[in-house]
């Protein structure tokens, strides 16, 4: 048999095509079948995606839409921008602030309530249709405080901001320090002095005169940004209780001993110190602002949004459509920019919930009880939460480890209580709300 080269020659070409064919289909084949068979198994499945009521993330978009203007917000926001969905959430969220501290004598008064109690009167705050009880107006004593405040402020582009810890505070100071700059450096080139110290900062003790002139009424944009309680426990623990982080060497000083009460895992091959059940019961015990780190005191002792004059409250679940429209309110959106999420960040509001997975009702309320300053004035809810909590049994010895916490931290952290000055009225404040009784 005659073999002729031109004919060789075709032959070997189509069959060269035909292997680089089928090697490229069996690569992406073996790509595909290796995340599919990442755990040894196959599982076909569907289920639909629900996304939960109190934390929709979906973008809301600056698409123009018909939206009643309450006039709750002062600050001259322009008309396109009044327009959106999004304004529109501002508004119920300065209502239901309003609404909040009108009642806030019986909210600084509701650890003598029970669960279903606290749950129905948040309920009542959240229907704008429900008249709130008639009664005098207490404003919430602040702290003295000894460390640096949270409320930030510009008098060239006209902020006032308060930006409590574990809610993508120091984002935020990257953008308005990168603002305040005048661009010399984006918010990603700057240092960690710069972001901490660059920005003019309230006084710790008496700050009330100097805000009085920084207000919606004189042109200024007032801020306060906020996250829900549960997911901004997750961030703390996340952050600060990670093996060798410095922060480790002021957390356990302070609560090493109850942490290793309360922990049942072994963390010896595990990238944290102690578990999240562990820390969640360490942060349940801890009944007060005055027992706890700073990076899980509550936003209301951070920020005291009665006692200060907050247009707008930013929900941190919302990202980056609520900062544009921040920046947009303030015309520097061309100036500057909030960076976006760190790539350990959780992807969405799922994956927080999943930490929650497991962990006691009980602690839950507890947590709820303590935290409820948070969940009522910022407009959040614990629904979704109590969904995945487990019951637990009466006679489980954990009840009697978890009334020695309480006692424990309690004597510990004594001798700060008198400067916290919690679930007092500052009846010497004179204040009055949109909501307020007339």
């Amino acid at each position: 048999m005659r073999i002729y080269p031109r004919a060789l020659g075709a032959n070997l070409a189509a069959g060269l095509q035909q292997v680089v064919v089928y090697a490229f289909l069996t690569a992406v084949f073996i790509v595909l079948l290796s995340k599919t068979f990442s755990n040894g198994t196959l599982t076909i499945s569907w289920k639909p995606h629900i996304i939960p009521a109190c934390a929709k993330s979906e973008r809301q978009t600056f698409i123009s839409k018909e939206v009643v203007d309450h006039g709750v917000i002062k600050f001259a926001v322009p008309d396109e921008l009044k327009k959106t969905k999004i304004f529109e959430n501002f508004q119920k969220r300065k209502r239901i602030l309003d609404r909040s501290c009108t009642v806030a004598r019986r909210i600084l008064n509701s650890r003598e309530q029970t669960h279903s109690e606290r749950l129905n009167f948040q309920k009542q705050i959240l229907d704008f249709d429900v008249q709130l009880p008639d009664e005098t107006l207490c404003v919430p004593r602040l702290a003295d405080k000894s460390q640096k405040q949270e409320h930030f402020f510009n008098d060239t582009f006209k902020f006032s901001v308060c930006l409590p810890t574990k809610t993508g505070c120091t984002n935020w100071q990257r953008g308005l320090v990168s603002l305040v700059k005048m661009g010399e450096k984006t918010p990603e080139e700057l240092d960690d002095s710069e972001i901490f110290y660059d920005l003019d900062r309230f006084p710790k003790i008496g700050m009330g005169k100097d805000r009085s002139t920084r207000g919606p009424s004189n042109g200024y944009l007032t801020m306060v940004n906020v996250r829900h309680p549960f997911s901004r426990l997750l961030s703390a623990y996340r952050d600060k209780f990670r093996k060798g982080h410095p922060w480790m060497k002021i957390v356990e000083p302070k609560f090493g001993f109850v942490l290793k009460k309360f922990e049942k895992k072994n963390m010896e091959v595990e990238m944290f110190e102690y578990s999240f059940p562990a820390f969640l019961e360490l942060a349940a015990a801890s009944e007060y602002d005055f027992e706890r780190d700073q990076h899980w005191r509550t936003m209301t002792f951070h920020c005291g949004p009665c006692n200060n004059e907050f247009d707008f409250v930013v929900h941190q679940e919302q990202g980056s459509e609520e900062q544009e429209f921040i920046l947009k309110a303030m015309n520097v959106a061309e100036s500057t920019h909030i960076p976006g999420k760190y790539t350990t960040a959780l992807k969405g509001y799922d994956d927080v919930i999943e930490f929650y997975k497991g962990i006691p009702k009980s602690v839950l309320e507890q947590l709820y009880k303590i935290y409820y300053n948070d969940f009522v004035f910022f407009g959040y809810e614990i629904d979704d939460f109590y969904a995945v909590a487990i019951d637990e049994k009466p006679d489980n010895p954990i009840h009697q480890d978890r009334k020695w916490a309480k006692m424990a931290l309690s004597k510990k952290f004594f001798i700060y209580k008198e400067k916290f000055h919690e679930n007092e009225c500052d009846e010497s404040f004179n204040v009055v709300y949109e909501d307020a009784p007339q």
